[in-house]
């Protein structure tokens, strides 16, 4: 058995633009919208601003996308960064 499922989820027509959209950015999309329900609800119970909750995730996005492209870095191809450091 060969595993090779396309790393493309489904294709976004908008009139002559075709915009590809990955699983993986599906995963990160929903794990971010899980997350701010999540932080809601906690941020409700422990009587803190609902309004916070919104610049810890946009944060953690930010850090979320730094940290996957260094983890891609590190782990996948350090020879080619090492080499082209700039």
């Amino acid at each position: 058995m060969v595993w090779d499922i396309s790393p493309i989820a489904f294709t976004l027509n908008l009139g002559s633009f075709h915009l590809p959209v990955r699983w993986y950015g599906l995963f990160f999309a929903s794990t971010f919208a899980y997350g701010i329900l999540i932080f809601r609800y906690m941020f409700r119970r422990e009587g803190r601003p609902v309004d916070e909750v919104y610049d810890l995730v946009l944060w953690v996005m930010g850090a979320t996308v730094v940290g996957a492209r260094l983890g891609h870095v590190v782990l996948y191809e350090p020879r080619y960064y090492l080499s082209r450091p700039w």
